[in-house]
């Protein structure tokens, strides 16, 4: 009698891509407790650090730039007066270039974000916002904010391991939460049409249940 075997099929692209793409991203909760953070039982090292990595998840929550964009801010790029950030170059492999879609764009700047760069200006001197201590300029190496800032801040604050870039997600999903409208969204986050903000960043599955049905009732209202 011969034995059965199982057939193994080829997975399908699409699905490979899935299952490595990591969804993760902070829930407002998290974010609440990053932002909120004053460094309090830290080291001295963490204290040391604490000015940086906390501005720097101001703008990354609220503008949904990329790691490399707000790695190479200006402080001219930042208009206290009309309330703006303008995302005109971004960092990659090194090297200082302009923006991933080779577009200058210019995200509303929320009151609370303003107010930490405000605070956090009051001790720079320097050109750039985010500056490497030894060198003066811009990181070069995105990494090493990660490396440096990320990973530790997470650590100390018990939350989990999540891709820094995955900041964009948190700022897709929580302002489409808050009504924000997705054309708003994407034009925010550099995208060139909706479909691809709701494709790869808005995640469904975290939003509260209730108020969706309750929007939905809506429609036959």
């Amino acid at each position: 009698m011969d034995t059965l075997k199982l057939i193994q099929y080829p997975i399908s692209k699409l699905f490979k891509k899935q299952q490595k793409k990591d969804d993760n991203y902070f829930s407002k909760e998290q974010m609440r407790v990053i932002l909120d953070d004053i460094c309090e039982d830290g080291t001295a090292i963490d204290k040391a650090k604490h000015a940086f990595i906390n501005t720097y998840m101001y703008v990354a929550f609220f503008t949904g730039g990329r790691v490399g964009e707000i790695a190479s801010l200006k402080w001219d790029d930042i208009d206290f007066d009309n309330h703006l950030i303008t995302f005109a170059t971004s960092i990659h492999k090194g090297v200082l270039d302009v923006t991933k879609t080779d577009e200058v764009r210019k995200v509303p700047m929320v009151k609370e974000l303003a107010n930490a760069l405000l605070k956090y200006k009051e001790s720079s001197t320097a050109e750039y916002v985010f500056v490497n201590p030894k060198t003066g300029s811009y990181y070069r190496d995105t990494r090493s904010i990660t490396d440096t800032y990320y990973k530790p801040m997470l650590k100390r604050l018990k939350l989990p391991t999540i891709v820094l870039y995955q900041t964009r997600s948190s700022f897709a999903s929580l302002s489409i939460e808050k009504g924000v409208p997705i054309s708003t969204v994407s034009k925010c986050l550099g995208h060139k049409s909706t479909e691809i903000t709701s494709r790869y960043y808005l995640k469904f599955g975290k939003l509260n249940q209730d108020d969706t049905r309750n929007q939905l009732e809506s429609l036959s209202a």
